[in-house]
C-alpha cells in the first residue's frame, strides 16, 4: 500500500498547497503541534490526508512506520489504524478530509 508521496508539495508555499488540495476536493485544516504531541492509535471512517508544512512527524499506518518531512503527503485509508508523534521541532501540517467523495454512480464528464 503506497501511503506516502514524498516531496509532492516541496517548493510550494502554504497558500499554493492549500489551493491545490481544495481543487482536489479536500477540506483543509492547518494544525500546529509541539514536539511532545502524540496521537494514540485510532482509525477514522473516512479517508484522511496529511501534508507536512514544517517540522516532521513519525506516522504509523497499519504496520508501516514512516517519517514525514516538509512537502510530503500521506493518505490514511478509511478504517485504517494509525498513530503519530511529532518531530524534535514539532510539526505544522494540513489535515484534510474529502468535501464530497467521488460517487461511482456519477456519469463520466463529457469532453468538449
Amino acid at each position: 500500500m503506497n501511503i506516502v508521496e514524498p516531496d509532492i508539495f516541496r517548493g510550494m508555499d502554504e497558500d499554493e498547497t492549500r489551493l491545490h488540495l481544495l481543487l482536489e476536493g479536500w477540506e483543509v485544516t492547518k494544525l500546529i503541534h509541539s514536539p511532545t504531541d502524540y496521537y494514540e492509535p485510532h482509525a477514522h471512517a473516512e479517508e484522511k490526508l496529511l501534508v507536512i508544512l514544517a517540522g516532521s512527524m513519525r506516522l504509523r499506518v497499519g504496520r508501516e512506520w514512516t517519517t514525514l518531512l516538509p512537502g510530503d503527503k500521506a493518505v490514511v485509508p478509511p478504517n485504517m489504524n494509525h498513530e503519530a508523534g511529532m518531530g524534535k521541532k514539532g510539526c505544522t501540517f494540513f489535515w484534510a478530509e474529502r468535501l464530497s467523495p467521488p460517487d461511482a454512480t456519477d456519469p463520466p464528464e463529457e469532453e468538449n
